[in-house]
């Protein structure tokens, strides 16, 4: 039903969703936000790629070590969002002193995300 109403009002925002199905599809889902900077949303946003890449490998020394290159300058990730099943593109400034982001992260697969309930009063 959500997923009806969703492409719905794509139509109507002119958008095109960039991703229907997301079986077999992995991402590190952000579990924890400490960076107030960083416009992303706990346990509903998921990384699926860094600078223009996907991320296709569960190893989280990888990606943190594509971070750490980027020290001093910003890293480009790919985020795809449970709420709205849409993919956008982030930049985000790394620290040359601490070389993180401030994120915790757990690899996990996007098909988690399928039954999410929305509790309305």
């Amino acid at each position: 039903m959500f997923n009806a109403l969703n492409r719905f009002m794509s139509r109507l925002d002119g958008q095109q969703p960039t991703q229907q199905n997301n079986q077999g599809s992995f991402g590190f889902q952000v579990l924890r936000n400490t960076n107030l900077e960083l416009n992303v949303e706990p346990w509903f946003d998921f990384i699926i790629g860094i600078n223009g890449r996907p991320i296709d490998n569960p190893d989280p020394s990888l990606f943190a070590q594509e971070v750490r290159n980027c020290a001093g300058g910003s890293v480009s990730l790919g985020l795809w969002s449970a709420k709205g099943q849409r993919t956008r593109e982030l930049h985000a400034l790394v620290p040359h002193d601490t070389a993180s982001l401030g994120l915790s992260l757990q690899w996990t697969p996007l098909a988690v995300a399928a039954n999410i309930w929305h509790v309305l009063d």
